[in-house]
């Protein structure tokens, strides 16, 4: 029986060991899943863009789209989700462009056309250099572009409005960080140990300056409601949360009515707000 209790405990203990192993090695394919066909441009809801690519330090390559607006309020800087790539975001384009909003998107490194390998250091580096691009290349005044992240696009805004100086920050549908969003898949597991991954937006909002709306839906099915919450009172900036319905990826045109609304009296209020002008 003695003998037998050991195989079981070191059966339980291989299975243990691979599972972490196997976690800890996959973590990277696991959070992120680009996809690099380009399956359509913003021509195909009849808005012009321009083709933009920039260079990075270590020989990746980005690509992005700018889309502009005759009368473009603000740019928006907006990061997109784990998932697809620029080309799976016609919706959201759509959304801000009748908002009166120029868009500059891009593909983070090994989505769609950009190349390189990815790292959480690199997709910080990125985004200065997609900021530096906008602000210093195109000359548009820091304090009227916005940042937007949705999902774990919001991981890189938060950054972003941490170490720049934007007009405001929408964060959409996003988590307080990748150890939290582990932590409720992987609850046996010592995920603070293993993952090279952080995303850590919960230490980043409270340094943040700018204007900060929330988005986020009680109906969300991959990142929970309270996660929004935690960022949003966090925050010692002034703050705005506008609770959408619907799931994780479609609770903004589900609830498209409301989201755009929100969005809007966000804008507005940035317009009107002396304290966003000249940062």
């Amino acid at each position: 029986m003695v003998k037998n209790l050991l195989f079981a405990v070191l059966g339980i203990a291989c299975i243990v060991i691979a599972l972490i192993t196997y976690l800890y090695l996959s973590q990277t394919r696991l959070i992120h899943i680009p996809v690099k066909k380009i399956v359509a441009t913003p021509n195909d809801i009849g808005l012009k863009f321009e083709d933009v690519w920039l260079e990075t330090e270590v020989s990746a390559r980005l690509h992005g789209w700018f889309i502009p607006h005759p009368d473009a309020k603000y740019t928006v800087l907006f990061f997109h989700g784990n998932a697809g790539n620029v080309s799976h975001r016609l919706d959201t384009f759509e959304i801000l462009h009748d908002l009166g909003l120029a868009i500059f998107i891009y593909d983070y490194r090994s989505y769609g056309n950009s190349t390189g390998k990815l790292s959480e250091a690199a997709m910080y580096q990125d985004a200065a250099l997609v900021w530096d691009y906008l602000t210093e290349k195109r000359g548009i005044p820091a304090d009227k572009v916005i940042v937007m992240g949705r999902s774990l696009g919001g991981a890189i805004a938060s950054w972003a409005a941490e170490y720049r100086t934007p007009g405001g920050l929408i964060m959409e549908s996003s988590f307080s960080s990748m150890v939290d969003m582990a932590r409720l898949h992987y609850k046996p597991v010592p995920v603070h140990l293993l993952l090279k991954w952080q995303y850590d937006s919960l230490s980043r909002v409270p340094n943040i300056r700018c204007p900060v709306l929330y988005v986020h839906s009680r109906s969300d099915n991959l990142i929970p409601f309270n996660q929004g919450m935690m960022l949003y009172e966090a925050t010692n900036a002034r703050k705005e949360f506008l609770e959408i319905k619907g799931d994780h990826n479609y609770g903004f045109l589900d609830d498209r009515v409301n989201y755009v609304a929100g969005l809007k009296r966000f804008i507005d209020s940035l317009a009107a707000d002396p304290a966003t002008q000249n940062q």
